[in-house]
């Protein structure tokens, strides 16, 4: 479903129907788990039992869908409540997603227009996380971490560029690997947090650690984390912390928030937190100690969903609610003034 904004009032839906859930547990809560790819005027999107569509944006009308689990025979993964929770990426005209169970662990390339495969290759069973395009020594490429590694591919083919070692597998792959630069790179694995090096090697790739924190050091389960004027801020479990960039020491760790999101609004040197409580904490980016500027209760509920800003406004959502709130100190003549620019 698409909702109309400002007034946040249904716009359109798509007629197709899918689970939420594989399974039911309500004491894990039901989540939309995978955010649509979007290119041009077509939004791809895919269900939690495998499902992969491509709709109008603009009717919601489905213009081509695959079950890419039923087409190649795949389980359903180890933790099955959870489904598939792969967001689709779109990128030169070729839609990146992945599906599979075990034994049929695949890495999928459709064609973005008609949905036919373009390239497929082995990713690794029960991946929680999503491709992400990165450029990195001035070659584009598509990252994807999960059970097999950290690994590259060139889009349009899946041509491998590079696979990291063994020692950055994820047992539960679903935290986004972290670009820091045009070489650099963050990544979350079972042994903990790893910053390094992804340089040029003859016609290759070849990979330096720079540093590594224990797994107790700082732990992101399936948030995020963000870099800020030589600091890492992220969740150690569900208690949030900062980490020195250059050195990976612990600067100070507090705020207990459980499993929540966060967001950088760099231009300020705040952190925007949201709690697996509803929650939203407004947090000093300081890594000399910890200050909570601001809180209060944003929605009801367990919310693990992500937070989204656009226009001085930000979009919360949980199984049970969505809400918008305004976070411009401008006076909304002018707030809106802008925002019609920006349009």
């Amino acid at each position: 479903m698409a909702h109309a904004l400002p007034l946040g009032r249904p716009d359109r839906r798509s007629a197709e129907r899918a689970p939420l859930a594989v399974g039911a547990d309500p004491r894990r809560g039901v989540f939309g788990r995978a955010r649509s790819g979007e290119a041009r005027d077509r939004a791809r999107r895919r269900s939690a039992a495998g499902g992969r569509s491509c709709l109008d944006a603009a009717t919601g009308g489905k213009i081509w869908s695959r079950d890419l689990v039923a087409e190649s025979g795949a389980a359903a993964p180890k933790f099955g409540f959870w489904g598939f929770s792969c967001s689709p990426l779109v990128v030169d005209g070729v839609a990146i997603v992945y599906a599979g169970g075990e034994g049929h662990e695949k890495l999928w390339g459709l064609d973005a227009e008609s949905g036919k495969t373009a390239w497929s290759l082995d990713a690794g069973s029960d991946n929680y996380s999503s491709p992400q395009r990165a450029t990195l020594n001035g070659q584009p490429q598509v990252l994807f971490s999960g059970k097999l590694g950290l690994m590259a591919v060139e889009p349009a083919s899946a041509e491998l560029l590079w696979k990291a070692p063994d020692t950055l597998k994820s047992s539960n792959a679903m935290v986004q690997p972290h670009v820091l630069d045009s070489n650099e790179l963050m990544v979350a694995a079972d042994g903990g947090l790893v910053r390094m090096a992804v340089d040029r090697d003859g016609g290759g790739f070849r990979l330096t650690p720079r540093w590594s924190v224990p797994a107790k050091g700082l732990r992101p389960a399936f948030n995020d984390f963000v870099v800020h004027k030589g600091a890492i801020y992220g969740f150690d479990e569900g208690i949030f912390g900062s980490l020195d960039l250059e050195t990976g020491k612990r600067t100070w760790k507090r705020g207990r928030y459980g499993h929540g999101q966060v967001l950088l609004l760099a231009d300020q040197d705040v952190l925007l937190v949201t709690a697996e409580s509803g929650e939203l904490v407004l947090l000093a980016a300081d890594s000399a100690k910890f200050r909570e500027l601001a809180k209060f209760q944003a929605l009801e509920g367990k919310t693990w969903n992500h937070p989204a800003l656009a226009h001085g406004r930000l979009y919360l959502r949980n199984a049970e609610e969505m809400a918008c709130y305004e976070l411009s100190s401008m006076p909304r003549g002018e707030e809106q003034r802008r925002r019609q620019e920006q349009d």
